[in-house]
């Protein structure tokens, strides 16, 4: 997306993972109740969730659990300062 960060030289700055973060269809307060709405804050539930997949998968906490979740991101043909490893993906 236009408005994502990109890798940088501060501590912290690296992007490590991407996921759906454009568009994102959503639930929201009535009397809309569902709406799409784009940023890290859609993102981030997705990272979180696929995290707990694995956890559960692997029974990986911490560092072990970040690991697999790098390690099994589908790599992007864009540059990695944008997606780093690539999109994150769920265990099979």
């Amino acid at each position: 997306a236009s408005f994502s960060a990109r890798s940088g030289e501060v501590d912290g700055g690296r992007i490590d993972l991407a996921a759906p973060g454009v568009k994102v269809f959503s639930s929201w307060p009535m009397p809309k109740r569902y709406h799409s709405i784009s940023g890290t804050s859609m993102a981030t539930p997705h990272v979180s969730g696929i995290a707990a997949l694995w956890c559960e998968a692997t029974g990986f906490t911490g560092r072990e659990l970040w690991t697999v979740l790098v390690q099994n991101a589908m790599p992007l043909d864009v540059a990695t300062v944008d997606v780093g490893a690539g999109f994150v993906q769920a265990p099979q």
